[in-house]
Formats: C-alpha cells, structure tokens, sequence
C-alpha cells in the first residue's frame, strides 16, 4: 500500500545563520562567512570560550531532520555533529576517557564512543601525552610519528610506543558497521547501503596530522 512521505528539506531554515546551517550540514562555508562566528560556533562547547552562539542547541532543534535527510543521500554514514553531540558518549570506565581527568573533567564525560579499531600500528597521541583525545567521525585525529619519537626522545623522555606506519597504518570499523554494531541505522537506511559500506577503513598518512 502506498504511504505519504514527508519529504524533508535541505534548505535552510529562516532563524539559522548560513555558517551554522553549512556546519551542521558539513557543507562548504558561504563565500562571505563571517570568521569570527564561524569560530564562535565551532569552539562554543569549549570551556575557555563563549562566543554566544550555541551549535549544540541548533543541533538538538533540527539534527534528527539533517540526519534523516543525510541518511538518504549518505547511507551509512553520519555528519560531523552527529558524531560531535549524537553519537553514544564515551563509558566513564574506558581506559581511553581517564587521559587527563583532572585537567579535562567535563569534556572527558562528553567524548564520542569511538569506531572498532581492527589492527595496523600507530598509537593516538592522547595515550602517551595524557592530552585531550580529540576525534573526527569517530576516528583519533592526531597519531604518534617518528618524528614525536625522535623529539621526545631528545629532550629525554621517551614515549615507548609505536609511532604510525605508512605501510601498516591502523585500520577501523567503517561508519557503516558501527552504526550497524550499535543499532543505529534509520529505517530503510540498511536497504541502502553501498556494497563496500562494511569495508575497514584506514587511516591516511596525509590526514594524520589534520585537526578537524
């Protein structure tokens, strides 16, 4: 029987800035995009910085819409701010959310829970720093290199773990099959999935000290 689908927009609505609505949608930014607003969205979770401008709160009003539609062209996959507010948060418990609690204790109970990591060699940054672990798509974003190896070990302290590997580079469960794993596919959303959705996915030397 046939039934009536509400059809969702991928215009903006009236009471988002153009620079919130490019970012909520990863999306190119408008030519004329305002820096500083940009960069009040993008940091306005950020403890040291209020710029009056709320992402999350835009996200919570018209997320479940830009993830609907996302889901239909994308399926499979999340935008950025699903992962960044929506995605399930990080067990209190996991080894990966103690790096730095003391310095880090409100940002560290808000952290993604991350994708499967299946092999490769390379180590996240946060482990033998203690820093801020930091992700993008559920993905570490900054890894160990030799060259932090070498650094580090001639100020005389050395790091004792695997530096990233060109020719192992560390692999992950795709987008695909975490939202599979966790149940959080939309429905009709598995119907649409590319024949490779379920393939691992490598980390890129390139992207390795990217920081999106």
């Amino acid at each position: 029987m046939p039934t009536t689908r509400r059809r969702r927009s991928r215009n903006r609505q009236p009471d988002i800035s153009p620079e919130c609505w490019a970012i909520m949608n990863d999306m190119p930014l408008p030519a004329d995009a305002r820096k500083f607003h940009v960069f009040a969205l993008e940091h306005d979770t950020c403890p040291w910085f209020s710029g009056g401008l709320n992402l999350r709160k835009s996200w919570d009003r018209y997320g479940a819409d830009i993830v609907a539609q996302w889901a239909m062209d994308h399926p499979g996959t999340r935008p950025t701010c699903w992962w960044r507010f929506s995605a399930p948060r990080l067990a209190a418990d996991r080894p990966i959310a103690k790096a730095d609690p003391e310095a880090w204790p409100a940002l560290l109970t808000d952290l993604p829970t991350p994708r499967e990591r299946f092999g490769g060699t390379g180590t996240p940054d946060f482990i033998p720093l203690c820093t801020l672990p930091r992700f993008h798509l559920g993905l570490p974003v900054r890894w160990i290199t030799s060259s932090d190896i070498e650094t580090y070990s001639l100020i005389g302290n050395s790091l004792d773990v695997p530096a990233i590997d060109p020719e192992d580079p560390p692999t992950f469960e795709s987008q695909a099959s975490y939202l599979h794993r966790l149940n959080l596919l939309l429905p009709g959303e598995a119907d649409r999935l590319p024949a490779d959705a379920f393939e691992p996915e490598t980390i890129v030397m390139e992207a390795v000290d990217g920081d999106d």
